[in-house]
């Protein structure tokens, strides 16, 4: 929305126009007025409105303008690239419950009807008991926690003023909603989930840490990277594989990191091939004489020492946690042997002679195949205030 603001001449004016424009009321010490000069170059006074000041750079009326200095904080135009009547935050704001509104006012020269347009940046105040949310605008204060913090950087970041490292800082960027695509980073303060504290090392909610100081993984995140589809990671402390860590990027509908220690239903064992927990995996061994040891797939029976046959592997679990494989043999058709480096049945091929202790080698993989990412941006932009 633009605001059109019509002057009025006003020939008393001592000051000269040499070309046509905006310019500092040099007869004035105040900054609360500016000079418009029309295509006759005839001076025009016009009033900055709302408690604003006039910045000469800027050519702009700017709550934050010191006149007495003439300086303005942080020497920038808080709305630069937003749009009209865009409501951003107010980063001054130590308790939330100011903002900025972004405008832009039109001043018609009525000689020649064009239109020169100057930045409004007026500072709101919400009413009693709301404070204001970069993306909705004022809301109630107990929907929306304030955190007076300076973002410098996408990320989590620790809160210094928790000493039970409950909560964290969440310093992400948020665009505008036009077509400018104008950014600015701002806090928000974030509760990690229950049973879990934030960790400086990992920069996550952490179930393993005790605020104390000490990074219990060592230096080495076991959430650095996860499968999305599958986020349970070994359990590094846990020599049994009776646990696991569940590596999670939400709580409550809010975008967190957090490490969590699971433990496995009763008489089973997290498997790291699989991701899953198995009742018939000894994570202390590195052969089993089980074929499905390795998940899914077609396996060579090494029991019976045959190849006309193969064993195939299915997991039939209903519950993503668990893995209950059926074991389904299925023969090769007549005249094919099953080759176990292709996993296909092939003429010629010739079957292994394994050893009387036969055993199927664990392989060590795991499913880990996707980076977590340092912080997702909130995505919405800020909100616009009719």
């Amino acid at each position: 929305m633009l605001l059109l603001f019509i002057y009025l001449s006003d020939p008393s004016n001592a000051f000269t126009c040499q070309e046509e424009g905006i310019f500092a009321n040099t007869d004035s010490n105040d900054c609360t007025t500016f000079v418009f000069c029309d295509a006759n170059l005839s001076p025009n006074i016009n009033n900055c409105d709302s408690n604003t000041f006039f910045w000469p750079e800027e050519q702009g009326c700017f709550a934050d303008y010191n006149c007495s200095t003439q300086s303005m904080r942080d020497n920038t135009n808080p709305c630069e690239g937003f749009n009209s009547n865009e409501a951003i935050p107010d980063k001054y704001s130590t308790d939330c419950s100011t903002y900025l509104q972004c405008n832009q006012i039109n001043i018609n020269d009525g000689v020649s009807n064009q239109d020169f347009p100057i930045a409004l940046v007026t500072r709101g105040t919400c009413s009693s008991g709301n404070v204001f949310n970069p993306k909705f605008g004022c809301v109630d204060a107990s929907t929306y926690s304030c955190i007076n913090f300076q973002c410098t950087a996408d990320g989590y970041f620790q809160n210094a003023n928790a000493s039970d490292c409950s909560t964290f800082i969440q310093c992400a960027t948020i665009f505008s909603r036009g077509e400018s695509n104008a950014s600015l980073l701002y806090p928000a303060l974030k509760t990690c989930p229950p049973n879990t504290q934030f960790s400086p090392f990992s920069n996550k909610c952490d179930g393993f840490y005790k605020c104390d100081g000490i990074d219990p993984h060592g230096g080495i995140d076991p959430c650095l990277t996860f499968n999305f589809a599958n986020p349970l990671v070994p359990n590094p402390k846990d020599k049994k594989c009776a646990t696991y860590i569940q590596c999670q990027q939400s709580y409550n509908g809010d975008q967190i990191n957090v490490i969590v220690e699971k433990n496995c239903p009763a008489n089973t064992f997290y498997n790291p091939i699989i991701g899953k927990c198995y009742n018939n995996y000894n994570c202390n061994q590195n052969c089993s004489k089980d074929p499905c040891i390795n998940g899914n797939g077609r396996f060579i029976d090494y029991k019976s020492g045959q190849c006309e046959y193969f064993i195939e592997c299915r997991d039939t679990s209903k519950v993503q946690l668990i893995y209950e494989p059926v074991y389904e043999k299925v023969y090769c058709p007549p005249g094919l042997l099953f080759t176990p480096e292709t996993s296909t049945c092939n003429k010629g091929s010739v079957c292994p002679k394994p050893a009387k202790d036969y055993c199927y080698p664990v392989i060590p993989t795991t499913t880990t195949t996707t980076t977590t990412t340092s912080a997702p941006g909130w995505g919405g932009g800020y909100v616009k205030i009719e």
